[in-house]
């Protein structure tokens, strides 16, 4: 922005001194030369644009978010960073960024710290303005999206291929919905903090995939949803699941407590109009990882497996019967869990000994012992087919209702005491 770059060019050419803004995740937005000593950090954040590893949690952890007044922040020699005085950048009470002055030894005066208040101040509305300028683009871009997966097939007068085109899409692209769960609440996180960096970081990152176009939104609670139209033969989904773990690194990053984030990768439809479907399965991918943890935390429709199907049966309605009474015997017996996890474990196995035993880190022997007590408490033969099939389904659909919770289950490489072998 060069209204940005020419308030800090002011700052720095009164002061003598680089002056550098972040926004509010940490990440570089402009900055000045630098006559002076820098620091690695400051290095680092200029090639990368992002905060280096423990920065933001430890000027985080100085009360920068909440702070109207500037703060000093202590330089750290493992951190490789100089002592610097932060101002916040706020406007209409919101704060939009971080104006930073490399100040290790504190001989800024307090005429020059009220200069910087000032610039700071300027600052904020500059990007306060760019901020209303972007709300108003990404408002009509978070309708249309809302608009196409709450409707599915393109109605008329809704969603018009005018609509489309003026977002630079076509009725003839093919689609991916993403859905991203970043479960803020849950580690006490600031709602709208946590919203800015979760569209910073899909915007910033989507913009970097080659030959798609994507709409983004997102909606309180931290629920990200995306929308990448392609063309058919030019399926970005090995972009996705990069992108979908960049994203979970940059949260984790640069917000406190590092909330589990999931993502979800619909399948790829080959209309833009039928991008209510991919959305619909990219939910539940999102439900799927939540509730089993064998999947990683970004995955697509195409991993389920099994999951695929159970996902579309009405779950508590089958708990009672699907679930057969020998697994619940097991459930209400085996406290730690070891039992279900190996009995999982080996039956997504195919029975096969040598790689469960593989698989769970234990030796052969605990296996067979393990296996044995199943059969005991189950009351059912894992030599039968029918039997087998019954307690794998029924395992599964205890997974998803949340009848197994995967909070529950063991560490599968730490072997408990008390078995053989």
């Amino acid at each position: 922005m060069r209204e940005l770059q020419a308030v800090i060019e002011d700052l720095a050419e009164q002061l003598q001194r680089a002056v550098a803004i972040d926004d509010t995740s940490i990440r570089l937005l402009a900055h000045t030369a630098h006559d002076e000593e820098v620091d690695q950090h400051r290095v680092d954040s200029i090639m990368t644009l992002r905060a280096g590893a423990g920065i933001s949690d430890y000027v985080f952890g100085l009360g920068i978010r909440s702070a109207t007044e500037p703060v000093r922040i202590p330089g750290r020699a493992d951190l490789e960073m100089l002592g610097r005085l932060c101002v916040p950048i706020r406007c209409q009470g919101i704060l939009l960024g971080y104006l930073w002055l490399i100040d290790d030894n504190e001989t800024l005066t307090e005429d020059e710290i009220e200069a910087s208040i000032a610039a700071a101040g300027s600052a904020g509305e500059v990007l306060f303005r760019a901020r209303l300028i972007d709300d108003l683009g990404r408002a009509r871009e978070r309708q249309l999206l809302f608009d196409l997966i709450r409707s599915g097939p393109l109605p008329e007068n809704e969603v018009t291929p005018a609509d489309l085109e003026a977002v630079g899409i076509t009725e003839q692209l093919g689609c991916r919905m993403i859905v991203v769960n970043a479960p803020f609440r849950e580690v006490n996180l600031d709602t709208e903090t946590g919203e800015l960096s979760l569209e910073s970081s899909l915007r910033r990152n989507l913009r970097r995939l080659k030959h798609v176009r994507s709409l983004v939104a997102t909606r309180r609670g931290g629920r990200g949803y995306v929308l990448v139209a392609f063309r058919p033969y030019d399926d970005p989904l090995d972009q996705l699941r990069h992108v979908g773990d960049v994203i979970r690194e940059e949260l984790a990053a640069s917000l406190p407590g590092s909330p589990t984030v999931t993502v979800g990768i619909g399948p790829a439809v080959p209309l833009v109009k039928d991008a209510q479907l991919s959305y619909r399965r990219a939910e539940d991918v999102v439900g799927v990882c939540r509730a089993v943890r064998d999947f990683p935390p970004v995955s697509a429709w195409e991993d389920l497996g099994i999951y695929r199907v159970l996902q579309q049966l009405p779950l508590k309605e089958l708990t009672d019967v699907a679930i057969p009474l020998g697994l619940k015997k097991l459930l209400d017996t085996d406290a730690d869990r070891w039992l279900v996890e190996t009995l999982d474990t080996y039956l997504d196995a195919a029975g096969n000994v040598q790689e469960s035993a593989k698989r769970l880190h234990i030796h052969r022997a605990t296996l067979y012992y393990r296996l044995s007590r199943i059969e005991e408490l189950t009351e059912m033969s894992l030599a039968n087919g029918q039997d087998r099939l019954a307690l794998h389904l029924g395992v599964k659909l205890g997974r998803l209702t949340g009848l197994i919770d995967p909070d529950t289950l063991p560490p599968t490489d730490v072997e408990p005491s008390g078995d053989p072998g």
